[in-house]
């Protein structure tokens, strides 16, 4: 559970920098042709920068709250702690 969380959040962090670097070069609207089995024509034309999900700000946001809790359990005891919350439980924990 813990390493699919991990990867969902990397997934998502990937994602999200592929689509900020796109709209930064101005190619977010740009669409290049993929051949995609079993649609009706040879070709179809499918966004070059990917569209972040509801899903993929909860996965970032989780991940984040992961990331201080370990950073919390390694600092010593002097260091004032990042408080922790995670978001919500994604689908595949609630199943």
């Amino acid at each position: 559970m813990l390493v699919e969380e991990v990867a969902r959040g990397i997934d998502a962090v990937n994602r999200t920098t592929l689509s900020r670097f796109m709209l930064m070069l101005g190619l977010q609207k740009v669409r290049v042709p993929l051949p995609v089995p079993g649609a009706g024509s040879l070709l179809s034309l499918v966004p070059l920068s990917p569209k972040i999900s509801t899903e993929d700000r909860y996965a970032m946001e989780n991940g984040k709250a992961l990331l201080y809790f370990i950073v919390k359990r390694v600092r010593s005891h002097g260091d004032n702690p990042v408080p922790v919350q995670m978001v919500r439980a994604s689908r595949s924990c609630t199943t």
